[in-house]
């Protein structure tokens, strides 16, 4: 979508936004542990919760959990963790593809 090209509802937000850089950033997990994190499971920081998981689940090709999350995007460059049934488990950031994807 081009912001300069015309007017329209909600393009002053868009621009703002655009300036500004967004609040909330999507990032990418493994945990180097079977137990799964499930949406909605908070993201803790440093100084309390940071976000939520989007989603999660178990890779059986990794044989550990992997997952995505919502998180404040002034986040993205501090230790994350969740909280599983008291256990606090650390989140390693990942670029996906999870697994390597295989030369030809």
């Amino acid at each position: 979508m081009k912001l300069g090209k015309s007017d329209f509802i909600g393009a002053a937000a868009l621009k703002a936004e655009k300036e500004r850089g967004p609040a909330r950033k999507i990032v990418f997990f493994k945990t180097g542990d079977r137990r799964i994190v499930r949406a909605g499971t908070p993201v803790l920081g440093p100084l309390g919760e940071v976000g939520q998981v989007a989603s999660g689940t178990l890779s059986p090709i990794l044989n550990e959990a992997i997952g995505s999350a919502l998180i404040a995007a002034s986040a993205v460059t501090e230790p994350l963790a969740v909280d599983i049934r008291g256990a606090r488990i650390d989140l390693h950031l990942v670029r996906p593809p999870f697994v390597p994807l295989a030369k030809k």
